[in-house]
């Protein structure tokens, strides 16, 4: 790509456009992950097997829960994309068809969450405890699915349309509801019951399924939503179809990517617990933090997503390439800063859930202190990986994502960390190299397939 002024300046803009979508993204995920942080303290007030039963329940649930995310991600892309080809029949067939799609899929979901802990032994989790606690867990938050899953596709038709700013007004307004039903239900406060974990999954039923109330009424209030008669696409199922068929094309090897990154990080998870009960202790203690960083990378990945989509819309070839550098550029200055918070800070982060003067957790406290500069070195990585995959994602190139997901996780990533920390025995810290190698792996993978697409894709062919 030549620098021109004309080039210096369009970046400037694209940097400036990119951060107005991201940043309110940003707050939205900053405040989801904040919701994580309060499960994590309040489960910290049930035990230290209560933090590990936790650990392998919540792990299943975010890698069933990601495959609808990633399917759905795909609305955003066509949503954005028929926005920039001011193409408003699309807008509303994309909403509806994604909503038929998303319902079966939950209702599929929810049948293997409720029997997942049947599954536990056979991945190394011999505990009989820890199983029977997260078979509680796991089927409670089987009545959250529903209502979570209309959420998300909700969130990515607005992130489609760069309503961001209302993406974070719902946010703001459902994390409170879901930090005081979950502490309400799981520790019994205020006069409700006392659930122990299984209070999680009715807490963000009855959350999510509020919020799925106010954006209906939003569609059918809000001006700017009202335009687009979105729930009159169901008039018009069989016009349509084409849209819940290119949801699926597009978005299942995104679902199918997400669940391999997630998929691996639950196997990393039974890999932690080969070192103890305070080693998963200390992994779920520091992942509330890495949950932080990507989530943070989630949104960062759903803004270059959706600029290189409206950009591909308008058929706009040197604003593709823009895009990509310039929000490369804008995850490693975050996940840089980010990192190096978590590496001269780990102690008093640590500190906010566990007493670090007492010396039962001195073994936990040294898993956690080791786990944080692992996550930090990590995220540097997975920023790159992360945004990079967003802006193929933008371009409808979801199969390579996939691909290399495959590669940077299970056939690297995984034997790897594998083989230093159990073969080799450097424990969790040759885990966390392993896991870390593939993951770089991954992200020059996808730089590479990026540059090599973007020379020749013809962006009028990518519409529908």
């Amino acid at each position: 790509m030549t620098i021109t002024k004309t080039t210096v300046s369009t970046i400037f803009t694209e940097a400036k456009k990119s951060l107005s979508l991201a940043v309110p993204l940003l707050f939205s995920e900053w405040l989801y992950a904040l919701n994580f942080f309060m499960i994590v303290w309040i489960t910290a007030q049930l035990g230290s097997y209560a933090l590990a039963s936790m650990a392998i329940a919540q792990s299943i649930y975010i890698f069933l829960l990601m495959m609808i995310s990633g399917i759905s991600a795909a609305i955003a892309i066509l949503v954005s994309q028929d926005l920039g080809a001011k193409n408003t029949d699309g807008i509303k067939f994309a909403f509806t068809h994604g909503i038929l799609l998303n319902t079966i899929l939950a209702v599929i979901i929810s049948i293997v969450l409720w029997n997942a802990h049947y599954f536990l032994a056979l991945f190394g989790v011999k505990d009989w405890q820890i199983i029977a606690t997260a078979k509680i867990a796991l089927r409670a938050f089987m009545w959250s699915l529903l209502p979570m899953t209309f959420l998300i596709m909700f969130e990515k038709f607005l992130i489609g349309l760069h309503r961001t700013r209302l993406v974070l007004f719902i946010t703001i307004i459902s994390i409170p509801i879901s930090i005081f039903a979950n502490y309400a239900f799981v520790l019994g406060k205020f006069g409700f019951p006392k659930l122990g974990l299984a209070g999680f999954g009715y807490g963000m039923a009855i959350a999510y399924g509020f919020l799925d109330i106010l954006f209906i009424l939003l569609v059918l209030i809000m001006p700017s939503l009202k335009i687009y008669r979105l729930f009159s696409g169901f008039k018009n199922l069989k016009t349509g179809f084409k849209y819940f068929t290119e949801i699926w094309r597009v978005g299942w090897p995104l679902g199918a990517m997400f669940s391999i990154e997630v998929g691996a990080i639950l196997v990393f998870t039974f890999f932690i617990s080969l070192f103890g009960a305070d080693a998963l202790a200390g992994f779920q203690l520091s992942r509330q933090y890495l949950v932080f960083a990507l989530t943070s990378l989630f949104a960062l990945t759903e803004s270059a997503a959706v600029r290189v989509g409206h950009a591909a819309g308008e058929s706009d070839h040197l604003l593709v390439g823009i895009c990509f550098y310039v929000n490369i550029a804008i995850a490693f200055v975050f996940m840089l800063i980010l990192s190096l918070v978590f590496i001269f800070a780990r102690t008093h982060l640590i500190a906010i859930d566990l007493d670090i003067a007492n010396l039962k957790n001195s073994n936990l406290f040294l898993y956690a202190q080791h786990f944080f500069i692992a996550i930090a070195i990590m995220i540097l990585f997975d920023g790159i990986r992360c945004v990079a995959a967003g802006c193929l994602r933008g371009l409808k190139d979801t199969k390579s994502n996939m691909f290399s997901s495959i590669l940077g996780f299970w056939i690297v990533g995984l034997p790897a960390a594998y083989l230093f920390g159990k073969v080799l025995n450097f424990g969790p810290d040759g885990l966390w190299a392993g896991f870390t190698f593939g993951i770089a792996i991954s992200a020059m993978t996808l730089i590479w397939r990026f540059r090599a697409l973007h020379k020749n894709i013809d962006l009028q062919k990518l519409l529908i």
